[in-house]
């Protein structure tokens, strides 16, 4: 039996090499063919194979998915895209989508990814006793919550304020209803000051910019002025006092979003 074998081993001996090109041959595989295409090094910790036909540099790497790059969390920035998770990354994280673009990262605010046109601040002739009325001089210091603003509007007022209850109710991004909320004048301000780093973000994620139709848009704030007028700063920065009851298409409404 074991000069069987041995006779065996040695015709297959004589096929790899003399006969290696008949029919009835196979040509051994490479070490690439067969998948060896790391090296010790790139293997790295990562449990190896060497391969078995006289290529000692040649290493197949064993690796989980523990070990594949991904994306790491980072801190957010002026311009960092807010996911799902109201994380910022470096590099595309998994699982989560983008919800807004940061456009204050002292105060933790971003910015929605759509504006709706043509809703009405509503309330007009009410000042609303909830709300601490601001002037065009003091908004930037008086900082008032957004998210504060907007719960008042939608849930202790009498009167209907379309613009607010949309951001309160809205689910973008899939967060749930009461995530949003119609942004104050300084979180606006922070929006048009920052619009250079936060635009490119905005626009590599399909978002319409800032100044996203005209140079006569302009985008409702949750603060209130008077009992007939709310504020909502326009293409230029100017932050100023306008109509409750207008609803054109000049005036939109972006939510915004705390993080």
């Amino acid at each position: 039996m074991k000069k069987y074998l041995l006779l065996a081993g040695t015709f297959l001996g004589l096929c790899g090499t003399v006969f290696a090109e008949t029919p009835n041959c196979a040509v051994r595989p490479t070490c690439k063919e067969l998948g060896y295409v790391m090296t010790a090094d790139e293997c790295g910790s990562a449990p190896k194979l060497k391969c078995p036909f006289g290529d000692d540099s040649a290493f197949f790497c064993i690796k989980s998915e523990e070990d594949e790059p991904s994306a790491s969390q980072s801190t957010c920035g002026i311009g960092s895209i807010l996911y799902s998770d109201k994380k910022c990354y470096d590099g595309t994280p998994s699982g989560v989508t983008p919800i807004g673009v940061v456009i204050d990262n002292s105060r933790r605010v971003a910015i929605s990814l759509t504006i709706k046109p043509s809703l009405a601040w509503g309330g007009y002739g009410t000042d609303e006793p909830g709300l601490d009325n601001v002037t065009s001089s003091n908004y930037q210091t008086y900082d008032t919550s957004g998210y504060a603003n907007t719960y008042q509007l939608v849930k202790n007022s009498t009167s209907d304020h379309p613009a607010a209850e949309y951001c309160y109710n809205s689910t973008e991004g899939g967060m749930p209803a009461s995530s949003w909320y119609l942004p104050s004048a300084k979180d606006l301000k922070s929006f048009y000051s920052n619009f250079p780093q936060v635009d490119p973000t905005l626009l590599s994620l399909g978002a319409p910019a800032f100044k996203a139709n005209s140079s006569t848009m302009a985008y409702w704030s949750s603060n209130e002025r008077t009992a007939n007028y709310a504020f909502a700063i326009n293409y230029s920065g100017f932050v100023a006092s306008a109509s409750k009851n207008i609803a054109s298409t000049a005036y939109y409404t972006r939510c915004a979003i705390s993080y």
